[in-house]
Protein backbone atom coordinates (compact mmCIF):
# COMPACT_ATOMS: atom_id res chain seq x y z
CA UNK A 1 0.00 0.00 0.00
CA UNK A 2 1.32 3.43 -0.92
CA UNK A 3 -0.02 5.42 2.04
CA UNK A 4 2.36 4.13 4.72
CA UNK A 5 5.40 4.75 2.53
CA UNK A 6 4.32 8.33 1.81
CA UNK A 7 3.98 8.98 5.54
CA UNK A 8 7.35 7.33 6.26
CA UNK A 9 9.01 9.56 3.66
CA UNK A 10 7.36 12.67 5.08
CA UNK A 11 8.39 11.75 8.63
CA UNK A 12 12.00 11.16 7.53
CA UNK A 13 12.06 14.60 5.91
CA UNK A 14 10.45 16.20 8.97
CA UNK A 15 12.87 14.65 11.42
CA UNK A 16 15.81 15.55 9.17
CA UNK A 17 14.79 19.19 9.50
CA UNK A 18 13.70 19.66 5.88
CA UNK A 19 11.32 22.65 5.72
CA UNK A 20 7.69 21.91 4.86
CA UNK A 21 8.11 24.35 1.96
CA UNK A 22 10.69 22.08 0.31
CA UNK A 23 9.57 20.73 -3.04
CA UNK A 24 10.03 17.11 -1.90
CA UNK A 25 7.54 17.61 0.92
CA UNK A 26 5.11 19.52 -1.28
CA UNK A 27 5.30 16.70 -3.86
CA UNK A 28 4.53 14.10 -1.17
CA UNK A 29 1.53 16.14 -0.02
CA UNK A 30 0.34 16.46 -3.61
CA UNK A 31 0.39 12.67 -3.98
CA UNK A 32 -1.31 12.18 -0.60
CA UNK A 33 -4.02 14.58 -1.68
CA UNK A 34 -4.45 12.78 -5.03
CA UNK A 35 -5.00 9.54 -3.13
CA UNK A 36 -7.32 11.37 -0.74
CA UNK A 37 -9.52 12.47 -3.64
CA UNK A 38 -9.71 8.87 -4.84
CA UNK A 39 -10.64 7.76 -1.34
CA UNK A 40 -13.17 10.53 -0.65
CA UNK A 41 -14.60 10.90 -4.13
CA UNK A 42 -13.56 14.54 -4.01
CA UNK A 43 -15.71 15.31 -0.96
CA UNK A 44 -13.81 17.99 1.00
CA UNK A 45 -15.79 17.12 4.14
CA UNK A 46 -14.59 13.52 4.05
CA UNK A 47 -11.00 14.66 3.52
CA UNK A 48 -11.24 17.08 6.45
CA UNK A 49 -12.72 14.32 8.61
CA UNK A 50 -9.85 11.98 7.79
CA UNK A 51 -7.30 14.66 8.72
CA UNK A 52 -9.16 15.32 11.99
CA UNK A 53 -9.21 11.61 12.79
CA UNK A 54 -5.47 11.44 12.04
CA UNK A 55 -4.83 14.11 14.68
CA UNK A 56 -7.16 12.72 17.32
CA UNK A 57 -8.15 9.10 17.06
CA UNK A 58 -5.16 7.58 15.27
CA UNK A 59 -2.83 9.31 17.70
CA UNK A 60 -4.34 7.55 20.70
CA UNK A 61 -5.18 4.18 19.15
CA UNK A 62 -3.43 1.18 20.55
CA UNK A 63 -0.91 -0.11 17.98
CA UNK A 64 -1.91 -3.73 18.56
CA UNK A 65 -5.59 -3.39 19.42
CA UNK A 66 -6.60 -6.68 17.89
CA UNK A 67 -7.05 -8.12 14.43
CA UNK A 68 -7.11 -5.64 11.60
CA UNK A 69 -8.37 -6.34 8.07
CA UNK A 70 -5.14 -4.78 6.79
CA UNK A 71 -1.98 -4.81 8.93
CA UNK A 72 -1.02 -1.45 7.40
CA UNK A 73 -4.19 0.06 8.93
CA UNK A 74 -3.01 -0.11 12.53
CA UNK A 75 -1.82 3.03 14.25
CA UNK A 76 1.86 3.64 13.68
CA UNK A 77 2.10 1.29 10.69
CA UNK A 78 3.54 4.13 8.60
CA UNK A 79 6.44 4.65 11.01
CA UNK A 80 9.87 3.24 10.35
CA UNK A 81 10.14 -0.37 11.53
CA UNK A 82 11.43 -0.40 15.10
CA UNK A 83 10.63 3.28 15.63
CA UNK A 84 10.39 4.08 19.33
CA UNK A 85 7.94 6.88 18.52
CA UNK A 86 5.17 4.58 17.24
CA UNK A 87 1.94 5.42 19.02
CA UNK A 88 3.12 8.71 20.51
CA UNK A 89 0.45 11.35 19.96
CA UNK A 90 2.92 14.21 19.61
CA UNK A 91 4.55 12.50 16.61
CA UNK A 92 1.21 12.25 14.82
CA UNK A 93 0.36 15.87 15.55
CA UNK A 94 3.82 17.12 14.55
CA UNK A 95 3.62 15.25 11.24
CA UNK A 96 0.06 16.48 10.60
CA UNK A 97 1.19 20.07 11.26
CA UNK A 98 4.16 19.58 8.92
CA UNK A 99 1.96 18.22 6.13
CA UNK A 100 -0.56 21.04 6.62
CA UNK A 101 2.27 23.58 6.31
CA UNK A 102 3.34 21.89 3.06
CA UNK A 103 -0.26 22.07 1.80
CA UNK A 104 -0.35 25.78 2.59
CA UNK A 105 2.97 26.32 0.77
CA UNK A 106 1.70 24.37 -2.22
CA UNK A 107 -1.54 26.38 -2.29
CA UNK A 108 0.47 29.61 -2.23
CA UNK A 109 1.94 28.65 -5.59
CA UNK A 110 5.36 27.82 -6.98
CA UNK A 111 8.39 29.21 -5.23
CA UNK A 112 11.17 30.97 -7.12
CA UNK A 113 14.18 28.83 -7.98
CA UNK A 114 16.66 28.69 -5.12
CA UNK A 115 14.13 29.71 -2.46
CA UNK A 116 14.11 26.54 -0.36
CA UNK A 117 13.62 24.27 -3.39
Amino acid sequence: MEWPELYRRAERLRTAGVPATDRRVRDLVARMDELGVLFSGGDAGVSAGVRTAWRTEAAVAEPDSGPQPNPEARAGAWMEPGSEAAGEADVYVALADYLDAAREARAAGPRPTGAGS
